[in-house]
């Protein structure tokens, strides 16, 4: 996924990243203000740097399990 690839894209809520995906580059959802949920493969293995910016806490889940990752830590502090 591209650098800035949905960058102010503030309508996007909630996103489903699919396991095809196998990089995710720097600043791909940048303000993405309204973003409050993403899911993802955990197997991704390839992220540039923080990808998520915005200025609200995103719940990121687990394709694979289902569960909330709360170890996450490229691209978001928790």
């Amino acid at each position: 996924m591209h650098g800035a690839a949905f960058a102010g894209c503030t309508s996007l809520k909630t996103l489903t990243i699919p396991d095809t995906v196998r990089v995710i580059e720097q600043h791909a959802f940048a303000n993405c203000t309204s973003l409050e949920k993403v899911t993802l493969s955990e197997k991704i293995p390839l992220f540039h740097g923080e990808f998520f910016t915005v200025a609200k806490k995103i719940h990121i889940y687990s394709s694979q399990t289902g569960n909330e990752i709360t170890d996450w830590y490229n691209g978001i502090t928790y």
